[in-house]
C-alpha cells in the first residue's frame, strides 16, 4: 500500500523532483490517476490528510513544487520558472506510464496546474483549480508584484524563516477572517509547523521563478483549457470568489463552488465538503464536452 509517508524522486534534466503517492500499488480502476500541486510554503506533505480520501479508487500524486520539499529544480541565479517545472511533470508522467490523469492544485499550485492544462501535450481528463488565478494582465501589474516578491524573497533570506512565516500569515488573504471562521487550532498549529521547516532560499527561489509577477498571463489563453473544469474558492475569501466566477465565463466547461465557512485554504477550513465535491466532480459521467452546466452555487461547509 502508498500511504503517502515515502518521498520518492526522479531525476529530470533540469534536476530532482519530487512526489508522494496514495492508492494500492496494483490498484484495479479505471480512475485516472489524480495529480495534486500544494500552495506557496506547502509541500506534497500538505496533503496527507485529503489524499487518502481521494484514493479510495484511484492512485493520487502529490509532487512539491520548485523550491518546496525536495523538488531541486532549477537554481539560485536562474530559478524554475512554470515552464521548467510543467517540462519537468511532464517527463515524469511518461516515466511514471501516466497518461490519463486529472489536475488539481491550490493557489500557487493552482496557477501552476492552469498553466500545464493550457501549455503541454499532456492534458488532463478535468481540471480542480482552488483559490487560483490566471496571473496579472499587463505588464505594468506584473513589474509592481515582482518587486514586491523580490522583497519577500530576500526577506526570507535575510531574516530567516520564523520572520518570514510570521509575516507571510498576516497577508489580508492569509488571516482572519480570509482565513475561515472556523478552522480548528490544530489545522493552524499544523500548518505553521509545515511552513516553517521550508528553506528560505527555496521559497525566494520560487517567488523569483514562479511567483504571480513571473508567470506568464493566461486570462486570454483560458478557452485552450479544454477539459471540464471546478472552480473551488471559500466564501470568506472575497478576491478569490470573484476570480473564479471571471474565469467561469471564459473557461469553457466550468463549474464555480463557493464553499461556506471557508477562507482562501479551503481543504483546510472545509475538508469534508471539498473532498465530497472532488469526488463528485471526479466521477460524474462526461456526456460529450460538457458534465454539467455552468454553474455558481454555494454550498456548506
Amino acid at each position: 500500500m502508498n500511504d503517502g509517508t515515502v518521498v520518492h524522486t526522479v531525476e529530470r534534466s533540469a534536476g530532482t523532483l519530487a512526489y508522494r503517492r496514495w492508492g494500492a500499488a496494483t490498484l484495479e480502476s479505471e480512475m485516472p490517476a489524480l495529480l495534486l500541486l500544494h500552495g506557496f510554503t506547502g509541500s506534497s506533505a500538505s496533503w496527507c490528510d485529503i489524499a487518502p480520501v481521494l484514493a479510495a479508487n484511484r492512485p493520487v500524486y502529490a509532487f512539491d513544487l520548485p523550491g518546496h520539499g525536495l523538488t531541486d529544480l532549477g537554481t539560485g541565479r536562474q530559478p524554475a520558472d512554470m515552464s521548467l517545472f510543467a517540462r519537468a511533470l511532464e517527463d515524469t508522467l511518461v516515466s511514471l506510464e501516466i497518461d490519463a490523469f486529472d489536475l488539481l492544485g491550490y493557489s500557487l499550485g493552482g496557477r501552476t496546474a492552469l498553466y500545464f492544462a493550457i501549455t503541454t501535450s499532456l492534458k488532463p481528463r478535468r481540471l480542480i483549480l482552488e483559490s487560483a488565478c490566471p496571473g496579472l494582465p499587463d505588464e505594468e501589474s506584473r513589474r509592481r508584484r515582482r518587486e514586491h516578491d523580490e522583497e519577500l524573497a530576500r526577506m526570507a533570506c535575510d531574516d530567516g524563516i520564523d520572520a518570514f512565516v510570521k509575516h507571510w500569515e498576516q497577508m489580508p488573504i492569509l488571516a482572519a477572517p480570509a482565513c475561515g471562521p472556523s478552522r480548528p487550532a490544530q489545522v493552524t498549529n499544523r500548518l505553521r509547523t509545515s511552513r516553517l521547516a521550508c528553506r528560505p532560499d527555496g521559497l525566494a527561489m520560487s517567488l523569483r521563478g514562479m511567483g504571480t509577477g513571473a508567470q506568464p498571463w493566461l486570462g486570454d489563453r483560458l478557452a485552450d483549457a479544454d477539459c471540464p473544469s471546478l472552480l473551488i474558492a471559500g466564501e470568506a475569501d472575497e478576491k478569490f470568489t470573484r476570480i473564479a466566477r471571471d474565469m467561469s465565463t471564459a473557461l469553457p466547461n466550468a463549474r464555480v463552488e463557493i464553499v461556506a465557512n471557508a477562507g482562501h485554504s479551503v481543504h483546510l477550513d472545509a475538508p469534508t465538503n471539498y473532498a465530497s465535491l472532488i469526488k463528485s466532480f471526479l466521477t460524474t459521467p462526461n456526456e460529450g464536452r460538457s458534465i454539467a452546466p455552468k454553474t455558481d452555487r454555494a454550498t456548506n461547509g
